[in-house]
């Protein structure tokens, strides 16, 4: 590919990627879990938001919780940042501390409850609102959308560089 016409693809992919983001939020703000979601989380502070989020994806990969290490780490703070912050957000019910079932020492971080069952549902509702995007796509669209986005992710993943891959 050309570099003008690769920066041009890049611009267009920037752009492009905005509108889709915005799209998908708005399709989270009109689902159920928009509003049960908002009604938690709209006593917290951003970054505070942030910390619950990050909690949430990484229990994706770690369903027994996380460490407040392991959070201090992913979230760029000092243990004693990230435990203060975890403390609030607990007191708010937001997150809970469990002791880890493997290591009886080991404490765990993950979402409440409520918390947990407005994400499920949020992304229960967030599928049914996207079905009728899948349906205008096509079958064929979709599929190259998704071969597309995996490999976006294994790109992300597995650390972007700065050389230009052979294509």
């Amino acid at each position: 590919m050309k570099s003008e016409s690769r920066d041009d693809a890049i611009i267009y992919l920037s752009g492009s990627m905005r509108r889709v983001s915005r799209y998908f939020r708005e399709i989270a703000r009109r689902s159920v879990f928009g509003h049960r979601q908002h009604m938690l989380l709209d006593r917290l502070s951003g970054r505070q938001r942030h910390m619950v989020f990050a909690v949430r994806d990484m229990c994706d990969l770690r369903p027994d919780g996380v460490s407040l290490k392991e959070l201090a780490e992913e979230y760029g703070v000092t243990a004693p940042s990230a435990s203060s912050m975890v403390d609030a957000l607990v007191k708010e019910g937001v997150l809970i501390r469990e002791t880890s079932s493997q290591d009886r020492r080991a404490v765990r971080i993950k979402l409440a409850a409520e918390m947990d069952r407005c994400f499920v549902e949020g992304e229960k509702a967030v599928r049914a609102l996207m079905r009728p995007l899948a349906d205008q796509l096509g079958e064929r669209t979709v599929s190259q959308w998704c071969r597309i986005m995996q490999r976006v992710e294994k790109v992300i993943d597995t650390g972007i560089t700065e050389e230009t891959p052979a294509e």
